[in-house]
């Protein structure tokens, strides 16, 4: 302690401005000096400044970079206030760095001696120097705000006072001094910024600052990292010697870090593009595949929508489209995100295991962005507690670990697998959006099992999309059940009109396809691999008693049954239920549970794994999963016999991708494809409904109009399987989505059906264009500057996106229902209510593998069914 008191006596005396102290002193003028490094380095990446000069509307010369990096060199000008520094001696009063300055800088003046302030911290930044650079003083401001937004956003209290105590001199330290020795360090980092008169000023568009506050936030990020950027010592330099040696480091660090492709690039270029060398172990390719692989590329800023059936190669052709995208210099990596954590997890270890065929040595890190997994390539790290430090295997290259060690690097990652719910929070006024939307312009967007049952999602989606294609960037959206609506709004993005078909053209579209933003829709051809499932409706109440034994027959006679409920409560009873009647049962290290999205993460990644193994490709035994929509889409699961509460057509399509999805032997009773359907009655339905609005009241009857709000559409498919009794795949698909979606459809059906029908609709379109509108307000307007962006609070965007779960930490690791330390839990936030941000969770009891626990003013219990709320 007497040591530290001394070092913190002589930088008193030095009266220097310090940036950092946990890891040792560093200078502001040297952290600067290597957060300008990194950006001027990812300025130069092909990529990165062909997106950038397409949202700027020209290309950015070697000045642009340098005035840039300039102003991002002065990142952490507040830093150098009395209050900060005080912070970081610890020694008080104490404050921030983002707020002080960007009152100054930015905010309104309230009177003269504010003016004077800004003037003085103006002066000292050399403004004479740099202010012809901008349009006008509304365009420096955006600037600023772009700068001043690296911790992922503004100042919540737009009306902060600045405070001219902060900046005097005082103590033997004058901040404004030390402002001056950090813009003229920057003055000669980037002279060649200051050389010519300006032939053109710098950008200034919205959308471009959108993204360069991005890029500045991962800029800041990596210029940080202290085992890159070293204190000063004998052979460490320190200021303007530092200059080079920062220009070097950043230089190694963003080729360490994959973010220059370079080697894998050139890797990539010395594989051909042809089927048999990309899969030797298959014999021809699906026509998905063959199209990918044949057609000339798409041009910059155009979406690809891929529709075909489960089961047709989607993602090797999702990953052919990358590789030639990649080999042409067009994206400089992948995020593939897909709906579900069990599907990412699934499907990241068939992406690293294909690239890792395809580039070898040179292979890029393939990170799995999923919060609560900590997983690159083969590696798994795990976090240490009360830590952001995360332990990983001895011989684990960290280089390939940083961007899946936070949430926030996700996008910056290079191959990354993940949810999608981490695209759409870039196009979100949330904290940290720019840091999620900015870097993800790099990448080709992949998002499989796109469908159109939620507007609110859909309006999110085709937000992104908007900002992501007018950079130049490529988009493909896959999907086995995707609505004409839905198809031509995401080709169109957010702004652009676009016309839909009616419904008998919309049905008659060929299917499977594919499509391309101002392209005709590309038939594809069947590759003969149909399926003819057979279809029986039962009643979800009197029906049940008699299903339920079924269940327990079927799995004795060694069939895997998967039972798909559309709610967790309905999952974690029937589980209960069946397990009365002694039936074969998921189980997960050998105790039986259901499987839903309310597991700790350390118990999420068992039942993956306990759910994947009860579905193998080869001998199996019987056995009833009972999940929720967290095994519908993406899975690699082949069922025996698939049981099913209804649901929208295209999401029930989703849920029929899991039955007889391969060629394999099956248990006596079980060789044609059968799907079972809990499809209650309009009569019943109505009854859920208020009389007077059409809206629900009460407890709905399977989630049908809450899960899925539409239940015309879940009568409309009801009545087309009734009528049928068959539904043939692929062949159908068409004609059960616009069934279930195109609303010219839906009408005539609530007409034809009458009573209630026709005013539950129009509450359900009312609720769809309110939701659309919803999204729109909480969404990023990427036409406006960053100040009109700030973080918004919705509990709607919140909810759908987990933003307003609880992640909350147990006191201690206790043993979880599965033989595993458990010590976080997400909670729902309607499971919730109301909380303070500081509460802590409260453990009533443990015994028997079950956690009792209160949180707030609710009672819980956690165990081998997952998560459950016990008081109201």
């Amino acid at each position: 302690m007497a040591s530290e008191v001394n070092a913190v006596a002589e930088l008193e005396k030095v009266g220097r401005a310090w940036a950092k102290s946990r890891f040792g002193w560093l200078s502001l003028v040297d952290h600067s000096i290597d957060v300008a490094a990194v950006a001027e380095t990812l300025f130069r990446l092909p990529t990165v400044a062909s997106r950038l000069g397409a949202l700027a509307k020209r290309d950015l010369s070697d000045v642009d970079v340098a005035r840039l990096g300039f102003f991002i060199g002065l990142h952490d000008v507040g830093k150098a206030n009395h209050g900060f520094q005080a912070r970081l001696q610890r020694r008080k009063p104490d404050c921030g760095h983002i707020g002080p300055v960007w009152s100054i800088l930015c905010g309104s003046p309230l009177h003269s001696s504010h003016y004077l302030l800004r003037k003085r911290v103006r002066k000292s930044l050399t403004a004479s120097l740099w202010r012809r650079w901008n349009v006008d003083w509304e365009a420096e401001i955006e600037i600023w705000n772009a700068v001043l937004a690296h911790h992922g956003s503004l100042p919540a209290n737009l009306s902060i006072r600045p405070d001219p105590s902060l900046w005097q001199q005082r103590d033997g330290y004058d901040p404004l001094v030390a402002l001056a020795e950090l813009a003229q360090i920057m003055t000669i980092m980037f002279s060649e910024g200051f050389a010519d008169e300006p032939d053109e000023t710098l950008p200034d568009s919205p959308r471009f600052l959108h993204a360069l506050a991005g890029m500045i936030t991962l800029a800041d990020w990596l210029g940080s990292d202290h085992t890159v950027f070293l204190c000063p010592d004998n052979t460490i330099p320190s200021g303007e010697d530092r200059i080079p040696w920062a220009r070097k480091q950043a230089a190694d660090l963003i080729k360490r870090r994959w973010l220059d492709p370079t080697r894998a690039r050139n890797s990539a270029r010395g594989l051909v593009a042809e089927f048999k060398i990309l899969f030797p172990d298959l014999t021809r390719p699906r026509p998905a595949q063959e199209a990918l692989l044949s057609m000339p590329l798409p041009e910059p800023g155009q979406t690809t929508i891929l529709e075909a059936e489960t089961g047709s190669g989607k993602t090797e052709a999702a990953l052919i489209h990358f590789l030639r995208l990649f080999q042409s210099g067009q994206v400089d990596g992948l995020y593939f995100a897909l709906p579900t954590r069990a599907a990412a997890v699934q499907i990241h270890g068939r992406i690293r295991a294909m690239l890792r065929r395809w580039f070898g040595e040179a292979t890029p890190p393939v990170g799995l962005a999923v919060p609560g997994y900590l997983r690159v390539d083969e590696a798994k790290g795990q976090r240490l507690p009360d830590t952001y430090d995360v332990l990983w295997p001895d011989e684990t290259d960290r280089d390939r670990t940083w961007a899946v060690e936070n949430a926030k690097r996700y996008l910056s990652g290079v191959v990354m697998v993940g949810t999608v719910d981490q695209v759409l929070m870039g196009g979100l006024r949330v904290r940290h959006a720019p840091f999620r939307s900015g870097p993800m312009l790099r990448l080709l967007l992949c998002i499989d099992e796109v469908h159109a049952s939620d507007a609110y999602m859909t309006t999110l989606l085709r937000n992104v999309l908007d900002q992501h294609t007018k950079s130049g960037g490529h988009a493909l959206l896959m999907s086995a059940t995707l609505g004409s609506q839905a198809r031509m709004r995401l080709l169109a993005g957010r702004i652009e009109a676009h016309t839909v078909p009616g419904v008998s053209d919309a049905s008659a579209l060929h299917y499977p396809s594919l499509q391309r933003t101002d392209e005709p829709l590309r038939p594809l051809v069947r590759d003969g691999r149909e399926k003819s499932v057979v279809v029986e409706l039962i009643d979800p109440e009197s029906d049940f008693p008699v299903l339920l034994d079924r269940l327990k027959a079927a799995a004795a006679a060694g069939a895997a049954v998967l039972f798909i409920r559309n709610r967790v409560d309905d999952a974690q009873e029937t589980v209960r239920r069946l397990e009365e009647r002694n039936t074969r049962l998921l189980r997960c290290e050998g105790t039986i549970a259901p499987h839903h999205g309310r597991f700790a993460p350390e118990d999420r990644r068992l039942l993956d794994t306990a759910l994947e193994n009860a579905f193998p490709k080869g001998e199996r035994s019987g056995v009833v999963a009972v999940t929720t929509q967290t095994a519908e889409q993406s899975l690699d699961i082949c069922a025996d016999w698939l049981v099913t509460d209804i649901a929208p057509g295209d999401v029930l399509l989703q849920r029929i991708g899991r039955l007889h999805r391969h060629q394999r032997p099956r248990p006596i009773g079980f060789e044609d494809a059968r799907i079972t359907v809990l499809a209650p009655t309009p009569a019943q339905l109505a009854g859920t409904l208020n009389s007077r609005t059409g809206s629900p009241r009460g407890r709905t009857l399977l989630g049908l109009g809450s899960v899925y709000e539409n239940i015309v559409g879940i009568l409309a498919v009801r009545d087309w399987l009734v009528a049928r009794g068959k539904i043939h795949i692929p062949a159908d698909n068409r004609a059960v989505v616009e069934t279930a979606t195109h609303y010219s459809a839906l009408y005539a059906h609530a007409e034809q059906l009458g009573s209630i029908w026709p005013t539950h609709l129009q509450s359900v379109e009312g609720q769809r264009l309110a939701e659309a509108q919803g999204a729109n307000t909480v969404a990023v307007r990427w036409e406006e500057p960053l100040i009109e962006n700030q973080p918004v609070s919705d509990q709607r965007a919140e909810t759908r996106l987990g933003l307003k779960d609880h992640r909350v930490k147990l006191p201690e690791p206790l043993l979880g229902p599965f033989g595993q330390s458990v010590r976080t839990l997400s909670i729902p936030g309607w499971m919730v209510g109301e909380t303070t941000a500081d509460e802590e969770v409260e453990v009533v009891d443990v015994r028997s593998h079950t956690i009792r626990f209160r949180f707030g003013s609710r009672d819980f219990q956690y165990d081998r069914f997952g998560l459950v709320r016990l008081s109201a």
